[in-house]
């Protein structure tokens, strides 16, 4: 029902993780089973926890990851780019007229692409 994450000074440490609730599911152990046992192995369950655990019969609910924003000043340049054949294996997602979402491992061939095309670019990526 848990990943291991690792040992360390205190014992082993686990993470209850979407994967690692499915995989219970699979062997028959339930949401409310779970609960069961984390308020029998820890004397009460974290209320919090309990209710994540629930929640996640609905499935994963958020789902957070890296991603580049690109901005464009003409709506018809993202059109332009989501047509393009050049882009074809970038997977561009519209979030409006004039801003896309692209995976960060597409960024260093989208540059290309937009100097190959004359395009100017103003990068204002962090590192994190």
């Amino acid at each position: 029902m848990a990943d291991l994450i690792g040992l360390d000074e205190d014992g082993y440490c686990y993470r209850l993780t979407p994967s690692s609730l499915a995989r219970a599911a699979s062997q028959k152990i339930d949401a409310t089973k779970v609960v069961d046992f984390l308020t029998r192995a820890q004397g009460k369950a974290c209320a919090l926890v309990a209710k994540a655990i629930q929640r996640w019969r609905q499935g994963t609910e958020v789902k957070v990851e890296r991603a580049i924003i690109v901005r464009v000043k003409d709506a018809a340049i993202l059109k332009r780019l989501q047509e393009s054949p050049k882009t074809r294996n970038i997977s561009i997602e519209p979030l409006g007229p004039t801003a896309a979402r692209i995976n960060e491992k597409d960024w260093p061939k989208l540059v290309s692409i937009l100097a190959e095309a004359g395009c100017w670019l103003i990068s204002q990526l962090v590192s994190w």
